[in-house]
């Protein structure tokens, strides 16, 4: 009777030592599962980084942790580098990125400020030219529409109207602190053409 009973119990035993291993494999099989994930998620986000680095450094030869202000490409009037921080309230420095002639308007000057900001009835010197323009009306674009602003701070992207001397990369700067920012490139074209009418009574139709 009593050898019956350790049978009993070395049989609860050895199931129990059973249930053990077979819960120490499936959470060994589990943590395995986790480590994978982890790995995979990790070389993901390295792949992720090491492509922005490279995107970055593409667009401004600098690595993607830098901040704006270590960008190269401002200059001061004499072509030394300089560091433009994004600041409300420094002195005014935007960058013509865009320029188009709206049938309603005319033409439209898209720019992004990248320190201080750009107001109505403010002085801003045109780089390129060395002429102060007056700014005029300034606007942000919802969609189509043209929203009117008071100003347009640092780090934002507007519109200012009808600044005819004003062309896309051109370098709008308060006169205190005259500064070229890097502007925008663009190839060189491969092809040219040019349309003509064959009689004068042709021209009001191109």
């Amino acid at each position: 009777m009593a050898s019956s009973a350790k049978d009993i119990q070395l049989r609860e035993l050895m199931d129990t030592v059973s249930q053990l291993k077979t819960m120490m494999a499936e959470q060994t099989e589990l943590i395995r599962s986790l480590r994978t994930v982890i790995d995979e998620k990790t070389a993901h986000e390295a792949v992720l980084q090491e492509q922005v680095d490279y995107l970055t450094k593409k667009l401004f030869g600098t690595s993607s942790e830098k901040t704006h202000s270590d960008i190269p490409g401002h200059a001061d009037v004499n072509g030394d580098p300089v560091e433009i921080s994004v600041n409300p309230d420094g002195a005014t420095a935007a960058l013509v990125f865009k320029t188009v002639a709206d049938p309603f308007v005319g033409k439209v000057s898209y720019i992004k400020v990248i320190s201080g900001k750009v107001a109505p009835d403010s002085q801003l010197v045109n780089m390129r030219t060395g002429n102060t323009e007056r700014i005029g009306k300034v606007v942000v674009m919802r969609g189509k529409k043209q929203e009117d602003v008071s100003a347009i701070t640092a780090g934002d992207i507007g519109a200012v109207l009808k600044l005819s001397g004003v062309n896309t990369g051109d370098t709008l700067c308060a006169p205190t602190r005259k500064v070229v920012l890097d502007g925008v490139s663009y190839p060189n074209p491969t092809l040219s053409m040019a349309i003509a009418p064959k009689t004068k009574g042709e021209e009001d139709n191109l």
